[in-house]
């Protein structure tokens, strides 16, 4: 199971290779330029925790889901459900549904700053990734808070994005 929930939109400029070692568990062998990484390239992850509950926070806020698309749909415009698959079945977060979602985090955020919303206690498994920076393992680890509400906001507001477990 995996438990860190990657999100991205663009094109990223560069392809890892991938191989499998003797469990059969993928790794990347070598990352090669692919053509030059677009304008509106953008990342983010977080734990499946932070996931589940930012999208309840925000449902919990009046935020109306409109529902994601299964990127393979082939042209069939499939709703589906805000769990994340693997990258093969990754989904598609629909932009005026990222600005909706945003909008109701901006407000549960300034609830936290004046001390209406306590940011989340609860306490979840350190996750170690190999590869990320500290300030991505940071970000992976942190707690439901203002801060990580207000990074997860600005990428939200940049609109449509994928998104999945990472392996």
């Amino acid at each position: 199971m995996a438990f860190v929930v990657e999100m991205c939109f663009g094109k990223r400029g560069f392809l890892d290779v991938i191989d499998f070692d003797k469990e059969g568990n993928p790794y990347v062998t070598e990352t090669i330029k692919n053509g030059e990484q677009s304008a509106d390239w953008r990342e983010f992850s977080c734990s499946m925790w932070h996931w589940d509950d930012t999208v309840e926070l925000g449902r919990k806020l009046g935020w109306k889901p409109k529902g994601t698309v299964f990127e393979k749909s082939e042209g069939k415009y499939i709703l589906s459900d805000y769990r994340p698959n693997e990258w093969y079945g990754k989904k598609l977060f629909q932009a005026d549904d990222a600005k909706a979602l945003a909008a109701v985090l901006e407000i549960g955020q300034q609830f936290m700053y004046e001390g209406k919303l306590e940011a989340a206690e609860k306490i979840n498994p350190v996750l170690i990734r190999e590869g990320v920076s500290m300030k991505e393992l940071i970000q992976l680890n942190a707690q439901l808070t203002p801060m990580f509400l207000k990074n997860f906001i600005a990428f939200l507001k940049r609109g449509q994005f994928y998104f999945a477990y990472d392996d």
